[in-house]
């Protein structure tokens, strides 16, 4: 039998989840609905400073359609093996406010879905225990 706090630990954890995955999903859907896509550059990638599991952020360069230059560190980070330094992108930024933009790839569309069902799947985990610890 699981301890409730594990219990209430994993619920937590999967409603943050779920609710991070919903808001960035809303976010990139408006986005991908209204933004405006441009080519960038990936200029460098940004160590988090973890040594035990470092994850890379993208600084991308890109120019909007008014003519001025935005250099930003991308919000999504992962292995040093997801870009390069120097690889073009594709970059779907806010008109209202280029600095929040998307990279136009598989790899940023994909977050909010894990989030979304890996949090859906931790919440019915935590109820599930829940449940069984009560029979137990």
């Amino acid at each position: 039998m699981e301890s409730i706090e594990v219990v209430i630990v994993l619920f937590i954890i999967g409603l943050a989840a779920l609710l991070f995955g919903m808001v960035r999903s809303s976010e990139k859907r408006r986005l991908l609905n209204e933004g405006i896509r441009v080519n960038g550059v990936i200029l460098q990638l940004i160590n988090d400073g973890n040594s035990t599991s470092p994850t890379y952020f993208p600084v991308v360069k890109f120019k909007t359609e008014q003519h001025d230059w935005v250099t930003e560190r991308y919000k999504i980070g992962g292995n040093k093996y997801l870009y390069k330094e120097g690889d073009a992108v594709r970059v779907i930024y806010d008109p209202l406010n280029p600095g929040r933009f998307l990279l136009d790839d598989t790899r940023s569309k994909a977050l909010s879905p894990v989030l979304i069902y890996g949090g859906v799947a931790l919440i019915l985990v935590s109820i599930g225990l829940l449940v069984l610890g009560l029979r137990g």
